[in-house]
């Protein structure tokens, strides 16, 4: 399991370290730590792992002890959806970003 620690923050954040994209692509089960976001939500939507309150003890020794249950008893597996984290990849981020580059040009 991998795990990413984001600060906690009054407000949902938005920022997303590149060290999750790397974990991601290893297409291993990850532990986030911090506030609701764009990390949470991400996670939620690749499927790419847990994501408890930084903040909450209790939720982190939980998902802890769900974790080490799951890798005990051989359920610990990655459920990320690779096509849907595909479209992260750098080459394809980068081919928008031309495109939109092209098209204000054209105008």
């Amino acid at each position: 399991v991998f795990l990413v620690i984001d600060h906690m923050r009054p407000w949902i954040s938005t920022n997303i370290p590149s060290k999750l994209f790397e974990y991601l692509s290893m297409n291993r089960p990850i532990l986030s730590l911090g506030g609701e976001g764009a990390v949470s939500s991400l996670l939620g939507r690749l499927n790419g792992g847990v994501h408890v309150q930084g903040d909450s003890v209790p939720a982190i020794v939980a998902a802890l002890k769900n974790l080490y249950h799951d890798r005990v008893n051989g359920k610990l597996v990655s459920g990320i959806d690779v096509e849907l984290l595909s479209q992260f990849h750098r080459k394809k981020l980068t081919h928008k970003l031309a495109i939109c580059f092209d098209s204000l040009l054209e105008d």
